[in-house]
């Protein structure tokens, strides 16, 4: 029997589908430290995801989920530092009901490994695409013809650095430092390079992800005052912010 519209009627299959992105809509992922909840579309964006992975009996750790992907049970929490020290302290363990092994130098070093191999990946992949570019003369080529989206410059480029093209890129916000000349140039296979554009909008909003959750590793050196700022990450591409909660 063939369905008939009324104008005071919806079809079977549209009603679904509405009543699906409802409730997609009403869902959201709570921050294991803090409870904020974020709504579950900008989950990914906002909050980094973890999976508590079995250790042994009754025991289980943290393993990052970069791309919120892998299988197991998860913990959602903000890529902040005062909510990833409060998640080992405690909010791991109350999201898994059971002990958590964890501490959190060890909880950042993974967070700054998996986002720097994340890094690399975006980039030699891109280099394949033809949306990487290598070295100051394609740059500045890349950077004549404006499509520059962002440029990624070793930490001991001082050369590059000092150029009066990476400067009127740094003033359109359009740089971004990362490592050294050589973890750089190891990338792709050389022995040492200071700088590579990046001539497309969404790898260089992946990679300004990345590259920010790289950094994550500094919160557990020495110098840095765990009663100062605390300082943010955002998931979504931006680079590391202080003096948010």
């Amino acid at each position: 029997m063939m369905w008939m519209a009324s104008d005071s009627s919806v079809p079977p299959s549209t009603a679904q589908e509405g009543a699906r992105d409802e409730r997609a809509a009403s869902r959201t992922r709570s921050c294991v430290a803090c409870g904020e909840r974020v709504p579950y579309a900008l989950a990914r964006k906002q909050l980094l995801r973890f999976v508590l992975a079995p250790l042994s009996a009754g025991v289980v750790r943290p393993v990052i989920d970069l791309r919120a992907s892998n299988a197991g049970r998860g913990a959602w929490v903000h890529p902040r530092k005062a909510c990833i020290e409060r998640a080992v302290a405690g909010g791991f363990a109350r999201s898994a009901r059971t002990r958590v092994e964890a501490d959190f130098a060890t909880v950042v070093s993974e967070i700054s490994a998996a986002a720097r191999r994340r890094a690399h990946s975006l980039l030699s992949t891109g280099a394949r695409a033809g949306t990487v570019v290598l070295g100051t003369a394609a740059v500045q080529e890349c950077a004549g013809e404006g499509r520059v989206a962002l440029a990624v410059v070793a930490r001991d480029a001082r050369a590059a650095a000092k150029s009066a093209m990476v400067r009127a890129l740094g003033q359109a916000g359009r740089v971004l430092p990362y490592g050294d000349k050589d973890e750089l140039g190891s990338v792709f296979g050389r022995c040492e390079l200071g700088i590579v554009a990046i001539a497309d909008e969404e790898l260089a909003g992946a990679l300004r992800q990345a590259i920010g959750l790289a950094e994550t590793q500094q919160w557990a050196t020495p110098h840095t005052v765990a009663d100062g700022p605390d300082e943010t990450v955002d998931a979504s591409g931006l680079t590391p912010r202080h003096g948010q909660r």
